[in-house]
């Protein structure tokens, strides 16, 4: 069962990837709760690395980053909602692994509130002075996408990653928050798609 997302956690989370993940902190000794934000897409069952086989590092934070789907999005409303979560996803992976919200892109992809949280949850890592990255799988599941909104659930498994010193990139502990599910609500007018919303919390685990 979920747990419902508390404001820390979202704040932390970005709302996200953000949403509901969370970190271990190498410094401070205190944890957090983060949720993240794609080049390529891969089909139900199968896990596709997004751009290299090289363990992902502050240079090139997509690089263990892998989409999942639970049903092929379908060609118009459900392939274009995936889009924009995938490249929302992919803009806080970088901005998790950079301490650099704003040169992602993300903000023409999201509400006025879930950017805010967004620059919110990197300011709180630029103070405690660390980055975070690693291996993140989305398995995401568009079936529930209309012509003009959406709520998509997504299960991210981020167990893998950590935070690293932010100027010695020594790494730290391990994410203490290894899996979540959340419920990303998006819409679309007259306009391109937008992440409007998330809910969710942690999990035991995601599909295999």
């Amino acid at each position: 069962m979920r747990r419902p997302i508390t404001a820390a956690v979202a704040l932390a989370a970005l709302a996200l990837l953000a949403g509901a993940c969370g970190g271990g902190g190498s410094k401070g000794g205190t944890s957090d709760t983060f949720v993240p934000g794609g080049d390529s897409v891969t089909t139900s069952g199968s896990a596709t690395a997004t751009t290299s086989a090289e363990p992902a590092s502050r240079s090139n934070p997509l690089a263990q980053r892998v989409f999942k789907y639970t049903s092929e999005p379908k060609a118009g409303p459900q392939k274009a909602a995936v889009q924009t979560l995938e490249d929302y996803f992919d803009g806080l992976v970088k901005a998790f692994a950079t301490n650099d919200v704003d040169s992602t892109g993300i903000r023409r992809l999201v509400s006025a509130d879930l950017y805010k949280q967004a620059q919110d949850t990197i300011a709180s890592q630029v103070q405690g002075g660390y980055v975070l990255y690693g291996p993140y799988v989305f398995t995401i599941d568009p079936s529930d996408v209309r012509a003009n909104v959406g709520v998509v659930n997504v299960c991210i498994d981020q167990h893998a990653t950590r935070r690293h010193d932010a100027e010695t990139d020594k790494a730290g502990k391990l994410n203490d928050t290894p899996y979540v599910q959340l419920d990303y609500t998006l819409s679309h007018a007259t306009g391109p798609w937008q992440v409007t919303s998330v809910k969710g919390g942690k999990v035991q685990s995601c599909p295999a």
